[in-house]
């Protein structure tokens, strides 16, 4: 398992918007072996982390690297990027066939939040505004190869599948507006 925080250093002019960009993250790793005999290995293993940004991680071209960092936005940009990893690998030996096989499945969650402010009246909106494209990437992938052992003719058997989807949602919202999608995305290959 494993943690952090990671202290903000951008200011915002917003009411308590010292160090506002912190940022936590959390994970955990587990990775486990059996070997049912000598010829035989089943690992499993996964990885879970969740990351939290609370606001913006950029401000103005400054110009001076020694100056306070203020960015002038009107609403939070919080991000949030999340993921699991499961993955399974089993090698053996079916006589004079070495078999390996490997599985995989990791989904992948990123969330962002930008001010759209500046671009409201563009949208025939009015008052602050917030963008917020939610994106969702799953992949499953699975391997399998059957190779020969020995001094004569020798080959290699295998197959994989790979399936990958995305799905991205975007919308404009605000504390005084109703959503307005503007834009969604479903791919799988």
């Amino acid at each position: 398992a494993y943690g952090g925080i990671e202290p903000g250093w951008i200011d915002n002019d917003r009411p308590h918007g010292d160090n506002n960009n912190d940022s936590k993250l959390s994970g955990l790793r587990l990775a486990l072996r059996w070997r049912p005999d000598a010829d035989w290995n089943v690992d499993l293993g996964g990885t879970l982390q969740r990351l939290r940004v609370e606001d913006s991680q950029y401000v103005p071209d400054m110009g001076n690297v020694t100056a306070k960092r203020l960015r002038q936005g009107i609403l939070p940009e919080p991000h949030d990027n999340d993921f699991i990893n499961i993955r399974l690998g089993i090698t053996g030996r079916i006589g004079d066939v070495d078999l390996f096989s490997t599985t995989s499945w990791t989904a992948h969650e990123v969330d962002s939040t930008l001010d759209a402010s500046p671009a409201a009246s563009s949208f025939g909106m009015a008052g602050p505004i917030l963008f917020r494209d939610d994106r969702l990437y799953h992949v499953f992938n699975q391997e399998l190869r059957l190779t020969s052992r020995g001094d004569g003719l020798r080959w290699m058997l295998g197959g994989s599948f790979l399936r990958a989807m995305t799905d991205m949602d975007a919308k404009l919202t605000g504390p005084n507006v109703a959503v307005l999608p503007v834009g969604a995305l479903t791919q799988e290959a």
